[in-house]
């Protein structure tokens, strides 16, 4: 009893201390409806809905049409009365009149998807009348509810649809050739419904991406003969598809640590599917989303990773001219280790994960659509960046859409020492880079800002560059056995649910025993930048010290190394810790008597807005 007070008295004082954080009112409402805890853990009311999906889709890699049947079972567990439900309907990103982020040509548009049949506990719509029951706009689709779905009650959607796949200009999702199509944001999709917003009706214009709910997904994809189908979830009928000689290596890729070549270049010539037509069988529990891949002539390399109590399968689809991609399978099965023992060291959430030579860079649900990369360190970065999203925002069930950043400074930060243990090289100089040269040009905007509200470079600075710094800094700040236990706590407690940045900063302030708005406010919620510069230094009474500005307002680490006129060197870390308090300036002690010849001031973790510049005082001399 007397730990239950103590937590309950710790989470009123959190709760006291973190208010001076702005809360829109959905989510204090949210609170007050106790589906969300202020100490940062779920609440006593929270809820999800359930999904169910089963789905058949033909794809005809000549025309580009993709035809397919839909069934969803769709349980309101929420304490709302629904009158309406809403689907997404992807594929309208290419029709006439919808808007997007970037042009796109004359030939590309097309009229979106056809839906041919609707019908909700078997009573069919009028898919022509769109003035009434149904309505589009964008990418979103109404459907009015004759009888309202009340709490605890369930409704069956069933859907005839195809659409014309992209292919003058597929981003993420399109045909690459006849031979080659990666296959996302296809079938219509039941939006999030949540405790703070109700109904995810955001519209998809191409850069903030998804919100997606856990669902179950059984999916068959009829394709024609040799062609290869990676997707999400398991493969549940590769005896009936694949032809003796290939089957036999599936299987023992099935078993094996060691990677087994599946399909050969010299298989390319022959047949590797038994018939001219065939229907790939795949299921995935708990998936927030399903996207598929399909290629002919493509090479085939599969390994299984061992994980304490389970199995992973990691394969990987790529084109014979390929250079790098043979690689991917070891850099996916090493970074599949390093994320479930290290790194937030939480065994990986899913059985399967395939990487398809596509184009690109775009992570779906154990499945990732990435281009054919420059160099090995680049083919590292990349493979192991989409690869962390398996986390941020799949099993976690982040809101893209509004807080991308939550994902993509994850996606930065978190593969960091595996991408240096496998490429040899600096993962962060590059990104950090990148935003030196950015911040020369853009307002650098608070990541809290909606990212369905940011474009192009503001949108890459915001969820990428600037939470990855705010990673850095924190794991410095609190070192990295407590950040590590904050971001399992908050991993473990959100896990297939819907948190938001509240969540995980309530989380930390918990697991942290601190009131941490004083970092929160300036790295998320206020208009700053990263910049720290050296003053001067001062050998006063033999005490050597330097002062350091923070002209950007970032709580930022210091990083100093001292060079000394012995040729030996020394480096110095101060915790952002010394900004708490708003100071603008601050003294570094250096506790030598050696002569100093310089000070430098910069480290490869800490983003600058001159970041390639040495920053650095004379010594003694």
């Amino acid at each position: 009893m007397k730990t239950i007070i103590t937590f309950l008295l710790l989470s009123i004082i959190l709760v006291s201390q973190t208010t001076n954080l702005y809360i829109p009112q959905p989510i204090k409402k949210a609170y007050q409806k106790e589906t969300r805890s202020y100490n940062g853990a779920p609440g006593k009311n929270y809820w999800l809905n359930e999904i169910n999906y089963i789905i058949k889709a033909e794809v005809d890699p000549i025309t580009k049409i993709l035809d397919g049947q839909l069934s969803v079972r769709y349980v309101n567990n929420s304490p709302d009365t629904l009158k309406e439900i809403v689907m997404h309907l992807y594929p309208d990103l290419f029709k006439s009149g919808t808007v997007r982020d970037w042009p796109i040509p004359k030939e590309a548009v097309n009229d979106g998807v056809l839906i041919k049949k609707l019908s909700v506990d078997y009573k069919d719509y009028d898919v022509s009348d769109t003035s009434r029951s149904i309505s589009r706009s964008t990418t979103n689709m109404k459907i009015k509810l004759d009888e309202p779905l009340n709490p605890k009650d369930e409704l069956l959607i069933e859907t005839e649809w195809s659409f014309p796949i992209p292919e003058l200009r597929p981003v993420r999702t399109g045909a690459y050739s006849d031979t080659s199509m990666f296959i996302a944001y296809w079938y219509p999709k039941i939006a999030v419904y949540d405790d703070i917003h109700g109904w995810d009706e955001i519209t998809y214009t191409g850069t903030a991406e998804m919100y997606s709910s856990v669902a179950s997904f059984s999916v068959e994809i009829t394709v024609p003969q040799n062609y290869i189908v990676w997707a999400t979830g398991v493969f549940e009928n590769p005896d009936e598809i694949l032809t003796d000689n290939v089957l036999e290596r599936y299987n023992k890729a099935q078993e094996s640590e060691e990677i087994i070549n599946i399909i050969k270049a010299e298989d390319i010539h022959s047949d590797v599917t038994k018939r001219e037509f065939s229907a790939w069988k795949f299921k995935a529990d708990k998936a927030p989303d399903f996207a598929f891949a399909l290629g002919k002539n493509y090479l085939w390399d599969g390994a299984v990773v061992n994980l304490k109590d389970k199995t992973v399968f990691v394969d990987a689809g790529y084109l014979k001219e390929s250079v790098n991609f043979k690689e991917v399978v070891r850099i996916s099965t090493e970074a599949i280790k390093f994320h479930s023992f290290e790194m937030p060291g939480v065994i990986f959430p899913y059985p399967t994960f395939s990487v398809f030579n596509g184009r690109g860079g775009m992570e779906f649900p154990m499945i990732v659509n990435d281009g054919e990369a420059r160099t090995y360190e680049s083919t590292v970065g990349l493979t192991t960046h989409e690869l962390a999203h398996t986390y941020f925002p799949f099993y976690m069930g982040i809101n893209e859409r509004r807080y991308a950043f939550l994902d993509e400074g994850w996606a930065v930060f978190s593969p960091t020492r595996i991408q240096r243990r496998l490429g040899e090289y600096n993962p962060i100089e590059g990104r950090f880079k990148v935003q030196e040269r950015q911040l020369e040009t853009i307002l650098e905007v608070p990541p809290m800002t909606p990212s369905f509200l940011l474009k192009g470079t503001h949108y890459r600075v915001a969820s990428y560059s600037r939470s990855a710094g705010a990673l850095f800094a924190l794991e410095e700040l609190l070192g990295k056995e407590l950040f590590l236990k904050a971001i399992q706590t908050f991993i473990s407690e959100w896990k297939e649910k819907h948190p938001t940045p509240y969540d995980f900063f309530f989380t930390f302030d918990r697991v942290a025993k601190e009131n941490l708005s004083w970092f929160w406010k300036p790295w998320f919620f206020e208009f700053h930048s990263p910049e720290l510069n050296l003053v001067e230094y001062i050998n006063e009474g033999g005490r050597k010290y330097v002062t350091v500005s923070n002209d950007g307002g970032l709580s930022l680490p210091i990083k100093l190394k001292i060079y000394f006129a012995d040729n030996s060197e020394e480096n110095i870390s101060v915790s952002p810790r010394v900004w708490k308090n708003g100071e603008k300036k601050v003294e570094v002690n250096l506790n030598t008597n050696k002569e100093i010849l310089e000070i430098e001031l910069g480290d490869e973790l800490v983003p600058d807005i001159n970041y390639s510049q040495r920053k650095i005082l004379k010594g003694d001399n």
